[in-house]
C-alpha cells in the first residue's frame, strides 16, 4: 500500500516519531528507524517518547531530537505544544492508541500517518489522517512498522534492516570489571537469564523452580556462567528465589542502565527469557536468544533478529494466544505449565551448537534452529 495524497510532495524535512514505550515496543521500531534514516539522509528525525525511556534512545544513530513525554494529561498537552512550534512535515504514529492520537493531531502537521483498525485502537484513527492496513493480522510487529515507512512514496526499500544501538567502549571495561568481580572472565561462555517480567506482564512469567531445573541440567552438559538479572524488586526476589534453588547461578548485585545492559547483552553468549523487552533488546543486539512464549503470539511478538528460538506450546494444550492481562483458563497458565526445562534445555543445546553460524532464523513450534540459506 502506497500513499499517493499526502499534503507535501517532496521529501519530509522534519519527522516525528511517535511511539512512547515499552522496552520492547521501542526496540520493534528501531529497524524502521534504520530506513527512515536511509530513505532519507537528510532529514531531522525526532521521537516522543516517556521519560523513563530517554536513556534507551540516548545516542541511537539518526536521532536528531528526543522529546520527552509526561503520561498524563498536563504532559500530554504540553508535548503537543511544544511539538507543535516545530512544524513537522510528517508524523508516523507506531504507537496507535489514544494518546498518540491525540499528540499527532496536536502537531498540526499536515500528514499523519498511522495504523487503520484493528492494528489501532482507542479510535486512534480518527485524528491521523494517512492510514495503513500491514499485509495481515499476524505479521510481525517490526514488519507492521517497516510497513508504516514502506507505504511512503519516496522510501527506498531495505530487506530486513538492523536495529541500530550506540556502542560504548568505556561501558564494555565497566561491564567487564563488574563481571570480574561475579568471578565472569572474558573467553568464558556467559548465559544469562531473565526469569522476571513487568507486573503487567506477570501473567508471561515461567516458574522459578523450572528455571533452575534448566541450569542444573546445563551444567551437566556445558561449561558456562550463569547469570540472573532483574529490573524491578519483585524480579529481583524472583532472581534470590533462582539462586536459592541451584546456587550455581550468580545473580547480578544490581539493577543495570541501559547503557550498560547494551555492553553486557553484547557480552553474552545467549540469553534466556520470556516475551520482555530485555530479551528483544539481546535480539537486536545480535546475542543468541531463546524465548519462553505463552500468552502472547508468537508469530507477533517473537524475536526478530539473527539467532532465535521462540518455544510456545498454544497448539498442543489447545490455548491460543490471547494477549489477556490475567489468565482466564479455567486450568490455569497451561500454556507455561507445559513448557518443561528438559525440553527447554534441548533447545538451549541446539542453539548453542550452532551459534558460529552467520545466520540463523526461528524455526517455529520445534526445539531447534535451522539455518537461513
Amino acid at each position: 500500500m502506497l500513499i499517493s495524497k499526502l499534503a507535501n510532495k517532496t521529501e519530509p524535512k522534519k519527522i516525528l516519531i511517535l511511539r512512547v514505550g515499552a522496552l520492547g515496543d521501542l526496540v520493534f521500531v528501531l529497524p524502521a528507524v534504520t530506513l527512515l534514516r536511509k530513505s532519507f539522509p537528510k532529514a531531522e528525525i525526532h521521537w516522543l517518547v516517556k521519560k523513563s525511556f530517554l536513556p534507551f534512545l540516548d545516542g541511537l544513530p539518526g536521532i536528531h531530537q528526543l522529546w520527552p513525554l509526561t503520561p498524563n494529561i498536563p504532559g500530554i498537552f504540553k508535548a503537543g505544544s511544544l511539538l507543535r512550534k516545530q512544524r513537522f512535515d510528517l508524523v508516523l504514529d507506531f504507537h496507535g492508541n489514544l494518546r498518540s492520537g491525540i499528540l499527532s493531531r496536536m502537531t498540526g502537521a499536515k500528514d499523519r500517518i498511522g495504523f487503520a483498525p484493528p492494528y489501532s485502537k482507542e479510535w486512534n484513527h480518527l485524528f491521523n489522517n494517512h492510514l495503513v492496513n500491514p499485509e495481515n493480522l499476524e505479521s510481525h510487529k517490526v514488519d507492521r512498522n517497516l510497513f508504516l515507512v514502506n507505504a511512503l512514496p519516496w522510501t527506498t526499500p531495505i530487506e530486513k534492516p538492523a536495529a541500530e544501538l550506540p556502542v560504548n567502549s568505556k561501558l564494555q571495561a565497566a561491564i567487564q570489571n563488574e563481571l570480574a568481580e561475579l568471578g565472569i572472565f572474558p573467553g568464558e561462555k556467559l548465559i544469562i537469564i531473565h526469569s522476571g517480567a513487568s507486573k503487567r506482564g506477570a501473567i508471561k512469567r515461567w516458574f522459578p523452580e523450572r528455571f533452575a531445573k534448566l541450569v542444573e541440567l546445563l551444567e551437566k552438559s556445558i561449561e558456562a556462567k550463569y547469570l540472573l538479572i532483574w529490573g524491578s524488586p519483585d524480579e529481583q526476589l524472583e532472581a534470590l528465589k533462582i539462586q536459592s534453588l541451584c546456587p550455581g547461578v550468580q545473580v547480578m548485585p544490581r539493577q543495570l542502565p541501559f547503557g550498560q545492559l547494551f555492553e553486557l547483552f553484547r557480552r553474552a553468549t545467549l540469553l534466556i527469557g520470556v516475551d520482555t523487552g530485555p530479551l528483544h533488546l539481546a535480539n537486536a543486539l545480535g546475542t543468541p536468544v531463546l524465548a519462553l512464549f505463552g500468552p502472547k503470539s508468537r508469530s507477533i511478538y517473537k524475536p526478530y533478529h539473527g539467532r532465535a528460538v521462540a518455544l510456545a506450546k498454544n497448539d498442543e494444550v489447545q490455548c491460543p494466544p490471547c494477549n489477556a492481562a490475567r489468565c482466564n483458563n479455567s486450568k490455569g497458565r497451561v500454556c507455561m505449565e507445559a513448557l518443561h526445562a528438559e525440553e527447554v534445555a534441548v533447545a538451549v543445546l541446539d542453539l548453542l551448537a550452532q551459534s558460529e553460524s552467520p545466520s540463523l532464523t526461528v524455526k517455529e513450534g520445534e526445539a531447534t534452529v535451522q539455518s537461513a540459506d
